[in-house]
């Protein structure tokens, strides 16, 4: 299985298909990576298509520690991705409550 490590050493899973411009897709809360199946089916015909379990969700890891679930972990998570994909720059596609924690991120 694929894993992505961020800077403190938590292992996010990821699923990526497609090419061209890239795409991540940030789950909501109580969901994970496969929720965007659907999305990544239709956009990987012409875009790479990338989707992670969050920190917490399976089957990344889940720290014990509640300090560890902030918002800059979210963003920086999805950035982790990303750095060990090699992919300077991305499209996002958040769902629901997510789309709070993308305008933090700048």
């Amino acid at each position: 299985m694929p894993y992505a490590v961020t800077s403190d050493n938590v292992r996010l899973y990821f699923e990526e298909v497609g090419q061209g411009t890239p795409i991540i897709f940030l789950h909501e809360f109580a969901a994970d990576h496969t929720n965007w199946e659907p999305q990544m089916r239709y956009f990987s015909r012409g875009h790479r298509c990338i989707a992670y379990s969050a920190r917490g969700y399976t089957p990344s890891d889940a720290p014990p520690s509640a300090e560890v679930y902030t918002y800059k972990h979210f963003y920086t998570d999805a950035l982790a991705v990303l750095d060990h994909l090699k992919i300077a720059r991305a499209h996002s596609s958040v769902c629901r409550w997510a789309p709070i924690r993308r305008c933090r991120s700048g």
